[in-house]
């Protein structure tokens, strides 16, 4: 049971992951190099963490206040959802 409940929660952190990567491609209009800052509480940090574990996101490392912007395999991964 408890595994279950650890699994829904890393279901969510994806979505919101996956949810944050196509608002960075949005925002950005898919450009490479392109930054976005990123607010929000734990599950967003948790969120951001998640998508750049997985190569989805790179994270400004001057200023880790949630100043983001997309891998190629991060605005593949858009591509794919919204096709």
């Amino acid at each position: 049971m408890v595994r279950l409940g650890i699994m829904d929660n890393l279901g969510s952190i994806e979505e919101l992951a996956r949810a944050m990567c196509k608002n960075v491609y949005e925002y950005t209009n898919g450009q490479s190099n392109e930054w976005k800052t990123i607010g929000g509480g734990a599950s967003m940090r948790r969120a951001m963490i998640y998508a750049v574990a997985r190569g989805w996101l790179l994270v400004d490392s001057r200023i880790f206040r949630g100043r983001v912007r997309l891998t190629d395999e991060g605005r593949r991964e858009v591509r794919k959802a919204l096709s």
